[in-house]
């Protein structure tokens, strides 16, 4: 592994420790006692910081070094975790985000970085109220001043790292030396000893090759495990070991017979480290001595090791034990670049099938038949290595509450359901911020403040859900709150002193919710820092359309308020039903389709809209050769796609049904993008393209009147 590729595993590994912690503190604000979640916190903000040592990433170990001591006198009970403690160390999160995302483009943080200086300085006041000084971080000084130190606690352990690099971990882009420079970060070096771990060859001496080995004695209150995982690193290809606190003269046997070279050196190093005096140099020199003459005149054997030994060795080579899940870290654009080559393998699929279809040789058919369920089970598995559980983002909105509550005055709990519920990962971020826009809508104006909700009979604390489940083929997401929902008449009002409507347009309540998706509409009274400016869920709106996603309100005044987005599973590869209209050829996403028939001869048809009777049932539908300004073809029976988008049911009427066809979704360029009813493109087997449907597009475009006199048949 390169030390490039070293240094993004440790960008990748920071933001996870980072997020980590966050979701412990907000864990930590409601079990304040919880002794693990404090502990799960100072670990991930351990972890950075001896991470960020290998790298000399002295602004991040200077400021980590400072919430760590913060973190520890947690620990110890010397301070309690309250609000104002927790808003602290989540303004570290921040910062500590700040600075990795700095690191990670090469770059240095903002100086003076004033967010890091008040923060450093807020913890050293906390320290020191309780008598706790902020001993100064590592500086990042060169190797030479890697040294021992005089002064010593006497309360702290003894502790000897005996280490055997990999002779070429030069090569692997490591630098050993800053290893040892970070130990002084845990405790008090005070001996380094090199010694001997493998004679020059005869080649000669190779400048690229480490020769030396180092036996070390340092005083340390740290852990056995946090002073292994300084050179977690490395240990895969390396001989560590870390013996103590006070190693006995058995444990220091037991590491000479493990050791190669000459025993007589490391016994020398440990003499000089003081961990052995003269007696137990003598015996140790005995013993080892006894071992090299097993056999009179034959050559030395090795010693053996410990089967378990041996089992713990393999199972850290391989990173796990019995029973425990292995993960690699893989660079998104790999799995981006796999996508795109089964795209493409699913287009050659398509068309190999068509090709052998018109041989009509039997064989061949079942034999491609086989070869499209292949394909089908490769795309399946490759879009689940890039789909992600949406509670990786659900952090991040119980930050946005817990904020908004506490500059408003409100008090407002947020609760989560379905986080296991997967997306593709790159519908993530384009997710994220529409969802922070509904939950600060629904913290600002949806939730009323204690005083309210207690005059009208409610719990004084406002309660917001968020909830994930699959439906019909696609990821709902509804984020609902109890609060005093939204006022059709407010609504009214403001669209008329904005001119949308006529004083004498009746609109029912569903269409004056959706009038809140306008850009520029806000019912808010006064503008704050939260909201009230009008700019919000007409970006909801359009940042979901891109992705070929919906948001709907559903609200009731004095009970709340529920926002319903809906989304694709995937936007790289779908399951399609392939359509024509006159000549031209379109898909329809199979998970949208519940059913096709003949179009019923019981119908009402203007202008291309129509509602129709289907066993009993009104069903509104389109002809997408009036949507497109197609010529009607001469087709006697058309069919009818009856497809369901929510509650929604809807017909496309076409000309023929050519069945299902795995669809690789290519975007459409400025001049189709904002064609309404496309969604994207395909190509087809036989290279030709076929424009993809956006059915939720055309359920929202089916005329309003049309959906009145549709709802007054069904009463």
């Amino acid at each position: 592994m390169s030390m490039e590729e070293i240094f993004a595993t440790f960008i990748a590994e920071s933001r996870d420790q980072i997020e980590e912690m966050e979701r412990s503190l907000f864990a930590l604000e409601q079990a304040p006692d919880d002794a693990e979640l404090l502990n799960t916190v100072f670990r991930a903000a351990h972890t950075i910081k001896g991470s960020a040592g290998l790298f000399a990433l002295d602004t991040v170990i200077e400021f980590t070094h400072t919430a760590e001591n913060l973190l520890d006198a947690l620990r110890h009970g010397q301070l309690h975790v309250d609000a104002e403690l927790i808003s602290e160390l989540l303004r570290v999160v921040d910062v500590l985000r700040v600075l990795i995302d700095c690191a990670s483009r090469r770059e240095d943080p903002p100086s003076p970085h004033r967010e890091k200086a008040d923060l450093i300085a807020a913890m050293a006041r906390r320290l020191a109220a309780i008598g706790k000084s902020a001993p100064d971080a590592p500086s990042g000084a060169a190797a030479d001043d890697v040294a021992a130190e005089s002064d010593t606690s006497a309360s702290s352990a003894c502790w000897l790292l005996s280490l055997r690099f990999d002779p070429r971990i030069a090569k692997s882009g490591n630098n050993p030396l800053g290893l040892l420079r970070y130990l002084r970060e845990l405790g008090t070096v005070q001996q380094i000893v090199p010694v001997e771990a493998q004679p020059l060859s005869a080649d000669g001496y190779d400048a690229s090759q480490l020769y030396l080995g180092f036996e070390i004695a340092m005083r340390s209150d740290a852990s056995q495990q946090e002073l292994e995982a300084v050179f977690e690193w490395v240990a895969e290809d390396s001989n560590i070991a870390v013996l103590g606190p006070q190693p006995s003269p058995d444990v220091l046997s037991k590491r000479l017979r493990e050791l190669p070279g000459d025993p007589e050196a490391v016994i020398a190093a440990w003499e000089r480290c003081g961990l052995l005096d003269a007696r137990a140099a003598a015996r140790l020199r005995g013993a080892s001595e006894e071992d090299a003459s097993v056999v009179d005149g034959s050559p030395k054997e090795a010693h053996a090791v410990p089967q378990e030994a041996v089992s713990k060795a393999q199972a850290a080579r391989t990173g796990r034990g019995d029973g425990e899940a292995r993960f690699i870290r893989i660079d998104s654009r790999r799995l981006d670049h796999l996508i795109n080559l089964v795209g493409e393998l699913v287009i050659a699929g398509s068309g190999a099938r068509m090709l052998a279809d018109e041989t009509g040789n039997e064989a061949l058919i079942e034999a491609n038949e086989q070869f499209q369920q292949l394909v089908e089970d490769v795309r399946d598995s490759s879009l689940s290595l890039r789909t992600v559980p949406l509670e990786t983002i659900f952090s991040r909105f119980t930050r946005v509450v817990r904020e908004i509550s506490h500059d408003l005055g409100k008090t407002i709990t947020i609760d989560f359901e379905g986080g296991e519920t997967e997306i593709d990962r790159s519908l993530i971020e384009r997710v994220s911020d529409p969802l922070i826009h509904i939950v600060r809508n629904a913290a600002d104006h949806g939730i009323e403040t204690p005083e309210e909700r207690e005059h009208a009979g409610k719990d004084p604390m406002g309660r917001i859900k968020m909830r994930a489940f699959y439906d019909s083929g696609s990821v709902v997401i509804e984020i609902s709150d109890d609060g005093r929902g939204v006022n059709p008449e407010k609504i009214r009002q403001k669209a008329l002193s904005l001119g949308l409507i006529e004083a004498e347009q009746v609109l029912a309540d569903e269409q004056l919710q959706d009038m809140l998706f306008e850009p520029g509409f806000s019912t808010a009274q006064s503008v704050t820092n939260i909201s009230g400016r009008g700019v919000g869920l007409d970006v909801v709106r359009k940042n979901l359309k891109q992705v070929r996603g919906t948001v709907s309100l559903n609200s009731a005044v004095g009970k709340g308020s529920t926002f319903t987005l809906r989304l694709p599973l995937t936007l790289a590869i779908i399951d399609g039903f392939l359509v024509t209209v006159g000549t031209e050829k379109y898909v329809i996403p199979v998970e949208l389709i519940r059913e096709c028939i003949e179009l019923p001869t019981l119908q009402s048809d203007a202008g291309g809209f129509g509602i129709c009777n289907v066993r009993g049932a009104v069903l509104p539908f389109v002809r997408l050769s009036r949507w497109f300004n197609r010529p009607d073809s001469d087709n006697k029976r058309p069919n009818m796609v009856v497809a369901q988008v929510g509650d929604r049911y809807v017909g496309l009427v076409v000309d023929r049904l050519l069945g299902e066809s795995q669809t690789v979704i290519k975007p459409l360029g400025r001049l189709f993008a904002g064609v309404p009813g496309i969604g994207g493109a395909t190509i087809l087997g036989t290279g030709e393209v076929a424009l993809i449907l956006d059915v939720p597009a055309m359920v929202r475009s089916i005329d309003a009147d049309t959906r009145a006199s549709l709802e007054q048949a069904a009463a």
